[in-house]
C-alpha cells in the first residue's frame, strides 16, 4: 500500500517535470535552435545575427581582416548606431594596435566631422575601413 502511494506520487512528479520540459523547450525554441546549430556553420549564424554591415558589421569586419591580412592587429571599431561594441570581433590582447579604424553605419556627412586626416581603404554601403595619416 505504501509503495503504491509512492509510485503514484513519483509518476505525477515525473509527469510534471516532462510537461515543464516540453513547455520550456517550445518557449525557447529548443528544437529549432538545435537544428540550426547542427545545420549552419558558425560564420553563417554570426552573419545572420550580427549582419554584414548593419547593425554590428560582423561580415564587413571579417572580410576586412581577411582581405588586408589584419589578423595580428587590433583595429578599433566605432558604430554610429547604438549597439554593443563590435570590437569583440577584432581585439586580442596579444596583437599590436594599428592606425586603422572600422566605422559602421557612418554616412558621408559623418565622415566629414572627423578632425584627423585619413584615407578610406575600403567602403561598403555605410561601412568604412579608414587609415589615419601621420602628421
Amino acid at each position: 500500500m505504501l509503495i503504491n502511494k509512492f509510485n503514484k506520487k513519483s509518476k505525477r512528479f515525473f509527469l510534471l517535470i516532462v510537461i515543464i520540459f516540453i513547455v520550456f523547450s517550445l518557449k525557447f525554441e529548443f528544437f529549432q535552435n538545435t537544428y540550426l546549430i547542427l545545420i549552419k556553420d558558425s560564420n553563417t549564424r554570426k552573419l545572420s545575427n550580427y549582419g554584414y554591415c548593419n547593425p554590428m558589421g560582423y561580415g564587413f569586419i571579417r572580410n576586412i581582416k581577411i582581405k588586408f591580412k589584419l589578423n595580428n592587429q587590433n583595429i578599433s571599431v566605432k558604430n554610429k548606431d547604438i549597439y554593443p561594441t563590435s570590437e569583440i570581433f577584432t581585439i586580442n590582447p596579444n596583437n599590436k594596435d594599428t592606425n586603422k579604424q572600422i566605422l559602421l553605419n557612418y554616412k558621408k556627412k559623418d565622415l566629414e566631422k572627423i578632425t584627423k586626416k585619413f584615407n578610406i581603404l575600403e567602403n561598403y554601403k555605410e561601412c568604412y575601413l579608414i587609415e589615419f595619416l601621420s602628421d
